[in-house]
């Protein structure tokens, strides 16, 4: 039989309040969207002064990085690097702040940042992952 680890509440509590506490004390508004391996919504936070479209931009850098099984920065790679096509697969998005969650090698979800700069954005994803991931 197959066992696959999951994102239980804990954990997604844990990535969550690294990842806003990191974004607070960098003083940068932002919505931060966590999703399981399938791309569905665990939680989402949206920082005080967070710019609307920030929250449904961190969902879908959540929910790509999941479905591509890839960082999102690596999808922005490969549309600037000339794969226009990736800018029509479905519901992915190329943009930089979507970062991926592993247990060990296993990918079990997606942590998606929006409201400052891309590179920003996925600065606070991958604190947030990496604080669970070092447990």
């Amino acid at each position: 039989m197959l066992t696959k680890k999951i994102l239980d509440s804990e954990d997604v509590n844990t990535i969550l309040f690294n990842a806003s506490n990191f974004a607070m004390k960098n003083e940068w508004p932002v919505s931060i969207a966590i999703v399981d391996d399938a791309g569905f919504l665990l939680a989402f936070k949206r920082l005080d002064n967070a710019p609307l479209f920030s929250v449904n931009l961190a969902i879908e850098k959540a929910k790509s990085s999941a479905l591509s099984k890839r960082d999102s920065k690596a999808l922005e790679d490969l549309v600037t690097s000339g794969r226009t096509a990736f800018i029509g697969v479905g519901e992915i998005i190329c943009i930089e702040g979507g970062v991926l969650i592993r247990d060990n090698s296993t990918i079990v979800g997606a942590i998606g940042v929006s409201g400052v700069s891309s590179h920003n954005d996925a600065a606070i994803a991958l604190h947030g992952a990496e604080a669970w991931q070092l447990l």
